[in-house]
């Protein structure tokens, strides 16, 4: 999807740091990763909007333009493997463009500064219900800091007085969780801003990995800000809590006179007023005026093809396995619970 929308200001970003690429097969192993570009094959067709995906097309030099697909990948926990986040060019052959231009962006973002060397928490970014959610669940009152007193830069993350604690030492879900959060302060900009101009798209990764459903939460609550910004957003998941909110959502717009309130205490957000929480209000609103899709890649063992199906009614009672199970996610702990009921007769 990436390629099929920034195209041409991906070949320019590859051209800049000097990836260049003078066939179709050197674009492709650029740009997937040595080895992946093996998945486009000769009868391989892609079409965005009609239009057909030609990457032998890109190779040519392209426009200048800003990309307009944000996209934070699976494989994030590289980009602070180090502690700080690599330039682009660092990166082994076989890492895919998304990682090498993720971590440059969250590098880039760093340096030009956040306003202060303390990352989380800040008063003046992510609105206030939101970042006590992603303290509860990720932070537990740590502070995350940009520690530039060493021969190198490093993300360290203290408690109390005591000293700061490394990558190396942090959580998995912190280790996931932090290079996310710091991509999503380039969208959700302070000062007034509600969001980057050429933005229009925001791609996420498997973005509950290493988390705990309270820290899944509290993300899905930076996803509906996205939302009511203006980005559009994809996100892949294996999580059933992901399509649990999107499932109670659609529940909740069905309802002619349903509110705010009702999905805000979705999220363990109670008793605030328009007035105490004048964003999340309006993040709960928006919501409930979103369209929502949900597909489920289905992979044929027999034809080794994968065909994508909608199942965005996400029905617990109908009648098609694959709907009802939302995948698989939900259907696989159903039949394991059915086995045990049988034993138990």
């Amino acid at each position: 999807m990436k390629l099929a929308v920034d195209g041409r200001q991906i070949a320019k970003t590859m051209e800049r740091y000097g990836l260049v690429a003078k066939t179709k097969a050197q674009f492709l192993a650029r740009y997937l990763g040595e080895g992946v570009d093996q998945g486009w094959r000769a009868d391989t067709a892609v079409a965005w909007n009609g239009k057909p995906v030609e990457p032998a097309l890109l190779v040519r030099r392209p426009r200048v333009g800003r990309h307009s697909v944000y996209f934070v990948p699976a494989h994030r926990t590289l980009t602070l493997a180090e502690g700080y986040p690599p330039t682009f060019q660092q990166f082994r052959p076989e890492t895919p463009f998304v990682v090498r231009q993720f971590s440059e962006e969250l590098r880039q973002l760093l340096i030009d500064g956040l306003g202060e060397d303390l990352i989380f928490p800040q008063s003046k970014r992510l609105k206030g219900k939101v970042r006590e959610k992603i303290n509860d669940a990720i932070f537990h009152n740590g502070k995350l800091r940009d520690d530039a007193s060493g021969v190198q830069r490093q993300l360290r993350l203290s408690f109390d007085e005591g000293p700061g604690l490394s990558y190396m030492t942090w959580t998995a879900g912190q280790r996931e969780f932090i290079p996310l959060l710091i991509g999503l302060y380039y969208l959700l900009p302070a000062g007034g801003y509600a969001k980057r101009k050429d933005t229009n798209w925001v791609v996420i990764e498997e973005p509950e990995m290493g988390l705990h459903p309270k820290a899944i939460l509290a993300l899905m609550l930076l996803v509906l800000d996205l939302l009511s910004r203006g980005y559009r957003v994809v996100l892949s998941t294996h999580s059933p809590l992901v399509l649990e909110i999107v499932w109670g959502i659609g529940l909740l717009q069905k309802r002619s006179r349903t509110r705010w309130q009702p999905v805000l205490k979705m999220f363990g957000i109670d008793g605030v007023t328009k007035a105490s929480a004048k964003g999340e209000v309006e993040m709960a609103e928006a919501a409930l005026q979103k369209q929502y899709r949900v597909h489920y890649m289905d992979y044929d063992s027999q034809s080794a093809r994968v065909t994508a199906r909608d199942i965005s009614d996400l029905d617990p009672s109908s009648s098609d396995p694959l709907v009802a199970g939302w995948g698989g996610l939900t259907g696989i702990s159903g039949d394991l619970g059915k086995v045990i009921a049988d034993e138990h007769r």
